[in-house]
């Protein structure tokens, strides 16, 4: 019962995050107007729809008690987290 709750924290987090990356689209997102840099409104849009996909995954997987399931998505949601703090920092 406490993975569950776990890995629904998990992919809440993950959800918020595609959803405050959506949010960014129109506005500014660390001092950059994304409205104006293309490059950058992709790349936002394109870490947005993966964390959006990784997150529905994990709540979905929930469903199903499966934990090898569970450790696939923790760990790749991690690894996405991580490569998207690296390639963030590469590309400003």
């Amino acid at each position: 019962m406490l993975i569950r709750l776990a890995m629904a924290l998990f992919a809440l987090v993950l959800l918020v995050l595609a959803y405050y990356l959506h949010r960014h689209l129109t506005r500014t997102f660390l001092m950059h107007d994304l409205t104006q840099d293309k490059q950058l409104h992709d790349f936002v849009k394109r870490y947005r729809n993966y964390f959006g996909i990784v997150g529905g995954l994990t709540l979905i997987s929930l469903l199903i008690p499966n934990v090898t399931l569970w450790v696939v998505l923790l760990i790749l949601g991690c690894l996405l987290a991580a490569i998207f703090a690296l390639s963030l920092a590469n590309h400003l």
